[in-house]
Formats: structure tokens, C-alpha cells, sequence
């Protein structure tokens, strides 16, 4: 769990779990472990001089890399088959589009951003960005279902 973060929608900040977040984090350290690996295979006299300098506890470290990764919470609405941008993202003021005003449109101009923010009309930007970036990591069934609107 990762708590207090600000992910790439700037307009939630101080969130808990930010998914975008949690992902890159366990992403980054499963890509240090790739890299590492790489390094020692390519060129072990350099890896362990660089190991030594930097005083690297191989072991240890990287044990550690593995626990956090494996173990990194990732919010999901299972019902729904949808990854939630945050902690509580499901609290938010749930419509459906097709319910709208259309004098309530567009609604970066009729509603404030009080109101925007909690609603569900941001899209989970985050966990969107985190689809696209790493595409390969989803299936196109999970990509599909965070496409479309929560409360289909």
C-alpha cells in the first residue's frame, strides 16, 4: 500500500492507493530485478565492482524488491470487472452519462471542479494511462472494461 500520493491526475491529490502509482512501483522494481540480471550476465567483473562500490547486498535487497512487488495492492471493483483509481474511488457521485442534463454539458463548464472530482466523470485517467503505457500487462477484455464507464 502506498498512502498520500498525488498520481498523474493532478486534480486528486493526497489519495491512498493511487492504482497508477502502486503499478509503476512494482513495475520499477521487477524492471531493476530484469536489469540487474542483464548486467550480471553481460559483464559480471563490472556488476560486481559497481556492487561492492555501491555497497549492494544482492540478496537482501532484492528480496525485498520481490516481497514489496508481489505483494502491491491494486484497488478493483470485481463486480464490475474495473480497476479503481483509488482508495474509495466507488464513493464518488455515480451517473450514468445517458442521464445527464444536456444543459448540464459540458461539464467543465456547468459543474464545478468540486463536483467534477466527486463524480466519476474523470475517467480514472490514471489507471487508463497505466493501460496504455503497459499495454502488454492487460488483457484486452480488462482493457475494454476500464474503457467503458463504471456504471454501465
Amino acid at each position: 500500500m502506498i498512502l498520500g500520493v498525488t498520481g498523474p491526475n493532478e486534480y486528486e491529490n493526497n489519495v491512498n492507493n493511487n492504482w497508477y502509482t502502486n503499478y509503476l512501483c512494482a513495475w520499477t522494481l521487477r524492471f531493476t530485478q530484469e536489469a540487474l540480471d542483464y548486467v550480471k550476465k553481460a559483464d559480471a567483473t563490472k556488476y560486481k565492482s559497481l556492487a561492492e562500490k555501491i555497497n549492494f547486498k544482492e540478496g537482501e535487497e532484492t528480496s525485498k524488491w520481490k516481497d514489496i512487488s508481489s505483494k502491491m495492492y491494486y484497488g478493483e471493483d470485481k463486480t464490475r470487472g474495473n480497476l479503481l483509481q483509488q482508495d474509495g474511488f466507488l464513493d464518488k457521485e455515480l451517473i450514468k452519462v445517458s442521464d445527464l442534463p444536456a444543459e448540464d454539458r459540458p461539464l467543465n463548464q456547468k459543474w464545478s471542479w468540486d463536483r467534477i472530482l466527486r463524480s466519476c466523470f474523470i475517467k480514472q485517467a490514471d489507471v487508463l494511462q497505466c493501460m496504455y503505457l503497459y499495454e502488454d500487462d492487460f488483457t484486452l477484455d480488462q482493457i475494454k472494461k476500464n474503457l467503458i464507464s463504471m456504471n454501465r
